[in-house]
């Protein structure tokens, strides 16, 4: 596994950047960045291997990466603060697809450990935040992909 590499400072300025977090409290974007921490893959690197069990929630910051569904490409994303594995964290399942780096990437990274460790009162803006981000983010996938098989 890369490295991890702990950056609050720039996690902080990612932060305010990426569309799904930016308009969250001051308070609950400081406690992002101090629970986040980076990972560099190399083009060609495994990062989420499909049915096998996954603790990270990832926002790709730098680079493409592949998604793939029984080997077969589906979608690639581009960095800007896209997520993935955030189906395993809504339901806690083991991972629908895999994600390869297609390019050199950078990401951020949370453990859903961490992130669900949160206290219920002390976080209870953040928590509610994120699953309603993330709640959006789902959502959007299931409208372009109802778009999709309409195509067909």
């Amino acid at each position: 596994m890369p490295n991890q590499i702990k950056d609050v400072a720039k996690a902080k300025e990612l932060i305010d950047k990426i569309p799904y977090l930016k308009d969250y409290q001051k308070k609950d974007k400081d406690t992002l960045a101090t629970l986040s921490f980076f990972r560099e893959y190399s083009a060609g690197e495994v990062i989420i291997e499909q049915d096998a069990p996954n603790q990270e929630l990832f926002f790709l910051i730098r680079g493409k990466v592949d998604v793939l569904v029984k080997g077969v490409h589906v979608v690639s994303l581009r960095g800007g603060g896209r997520i993935f594995g955030e189906m395993s964290f809504m339901n806690h399942s083991f991972t629908s697809a895999s994600v390869v780096a297609n390019t050199d990437i950078v990401m951020m990274v949370y453990t859903i450990p961490g992130l669900l460790s949160l206290s219920n009162e002390k976080h209870a803006s953040l928590k509610i935040d994120l699953y309603k981000s993330i709640a959006e983010m789902l959502a959007q996938k299931l409208k372009d992909t109802t778009d999709l098989a309409q195509s067909y």
